[in-house]
């Protein structure tokens, strides 16, 4: 798993966010979700397991 501080800016953490997860809504909502993820300073396997706990996933 990389540390946060090896993604230089939002985008490269969205990439990785995106490489992360099986699939990924690139919508505008989900963006700015994401967005609040990455200014807490959480990777992108930080922040999909804390959607996934907190029941912010729905199949």
């Amino acid at each position: 798993m990389e540390s946060f501080e090896s993604y230089e800016n939002f985008n490269d953490w969205y990439e990785a966010l995106i490489k992360a997860g099986e699939e990924t809504d690139k919508s505008f909502s989900y963006k700015l979700m994401f967005l609040e993820f990455y200014d807490r300073g959480m990777t992108p396997e930080e922040t999909l397991t804390h959607i996934i706990e907190n029941g912010i996933v729905t199949e």
